[in-house]
């Protein structure tokens, strides 16, 4: 369509495409969809609550999505979101190591449980979609060692708007 253009975004092997509209007057309306993404910081350590913090990338979020410090996600716009996961572990651990996510207070979203022996390393994700309202913050959790998982690319959590 007339004033229409495909955009292309890959990150972490997977592609995204979404249609740029420009409206009649209004210039372009919209760069893509709102997507955001954290990788574990490093180092990083949980605060009293367990909560891991995150180094987070925006896009598109305005008005949709804001961080709280570099633990939380605040939801600004009701609305359904896909939110996927994954925690990396480099080392073989006594007890297996899980993932969970919330919204406050305490509502558990999802959880993923690895397991403890096998492979030196493991992996756990999840990936699935939520219907969000606005006010919701959510946060990952572990009950894992962090000197266990390994940082930035290799464990995150992220969401973007359906």
């Amino acid at each position: 369509m007339k004033g229409e253009e495909m955009l292309q975004k890959t990150s972490l092997g997977v592609t995204f495409t979404w249609t740029n509209c420009r409206g009649p007057t209004s210039g372009t309306q919209a760069l893509g969809p709102c997507w955001a993404h954290g990788s574990l910081k490093k180092p990083s350590t949980p605060n009293l609550k367990g909560v891991m913090s995150w180094e987070w990338n925006l896009e598109h979020c305005n008005g949709f999505v804001q961080k709280d410090d570099d633990e939380y996600l605040v939801i600004e716009q009701s609305g359904n979101y896909f939110i996927y996961a994954q925690i990396n572990r480099k080392q073989h651990m006594e007890a297996s190591f899980t993932l969970m996510m919330f919204k406050e207070p305490d509502v558990l979203l999802n959880k993923v449980v690895g397991p403890k022996q096998g492979d030196e390393r493991g992996t756990v994700n999840f990936g699935r979609p939520f219907f969000l309202q606005k006010g919701d913050k959510l946060y990952c959790q572990g009950n894992l060692n962090l000197n266990y998982i390994l940082e930035g690319n290799q464990t995150y959590w992220g969401l973007y708007k359906i």
